[in-house]
């Protein structure tokens, strides 16, 4: 959803400083992914690295449906 909202905002700017809003919006928002990621990589053994990155992208679909609600 945030990523939705930067590119929207990206589309409608009319100067350089609402175009670093919309890269700033879309940072945040694909940011915690990629660090949540990154962190259960770095603390699973290779044996469970599989059942963390499952779990993490569980987390990761549940946060975005909470977001974007029922479709």
């Amino acid at each position: 959803m945030g990523v939705l909202a930067s590119y929207a905002v990206w589309a409608y700017s009319w100067n350089f400083t609402i175009f670093v809003i919309a890269r700033i919006i879309g940072g945040l928002s694909k940011g915690n992914v990629t660090i949540s990621t990154a962190i259960i990589a770095d603390v699973t053994s290779t044996k469970n690295r599989g059942k963390g990155m499952v779990t993490e992208k569980t987390f990761t679909l549940e946060f975005e449906l909470l977001l974007k609600g029922p479709l």
